[in-house]
């Protein structure tokens, strides 16, 4: 082994162990908020909604991701932010806080970030659900395709293979130094000479 090799590996050997470390780090922050964004609403009867707008900034921001719980049968109180079909376009559901409570059962919401209250009242029947966890930007990739913001996730998605990739590579390079990987084995029998491995005479 030359001396400019040894020198060298301890470089290459820091280097992809700080790589290897940032792909550990990432990995376990996507899966963590992963698990924090999905995981209730998969054990539990709560919902996980991403937020596409901007709205209730800047208590909940587009693209982080809210957990409601089921509504029915409470008695919802201001300040309380809850889930709706949108009254315009009731296939779309608002995330909005409550700011009153009217007679007949009904709610005033409003936007965090409006100027003013919702001019709908949202009836007691038709809350969805009652925000219970806030998860932060959890829900930023779903908020890029819902929304065509194809640079952004590009960039993410490119981040991702990397940085898998990277490790990836990390890990055959420290295999591929331990003792004993490089090269093959040979057995022969007593005095037999080796051949050239590529058969050449």
């Amino acid at each position: 082994m030359r001396a400019g090799d040894a020198a060298r590996r301890p470089g290459r050997g820091g280097a992809g162990a700080a790589v290897e470390l940032a792909c550990l780090l990432y990995a376990a922050g996507m899966l963590w908020l992963g698990l924090l964004a999905i995981g209730p609403a998969l054990l539990t009867p709560m919902r996980a909604v991403v937020v596409l707008s901007g709205s209730m900034q800047p208590t909940v921001r587009a693209g982080d991701v809210v957990l409601f719980a089921p509504a029915a049968g409470r008695d919802l109180l201001p300040g309380q932010v809850i889930l709706f079909p949108d009254p315009s376009r009731p296939q779309r559901l608002l995330t909005h806080r409550v700011e009153e409570v009217l007679s007949g059962g009904s709610y005033r919401t409003r936007g965090d970030a409006n100027d003013a209250a919702d001019s709908t009242p949202v009836r007691g029947e038709d809350v969805a659900g009652v925000a219970r966890l806030l998860v932060p930007l959890a829900g930023l990739p779903a908020l890029w395709a819902r929304t065509g913001q194809l640079a952004p996730l590009t960039v993410w998605a490119a981040a991702t293979v990397g940085l898998a990739s990277g490790a990836g590579l990390t890990r055959s390079a420290r295999r591929s130094q331990r003792p004993g990987a490089k090269g093959a084995i040979w057995s022969l029998p007593v005095g037999a000479d080796p051949a050239p491995p590529d058969g050449s005479p």
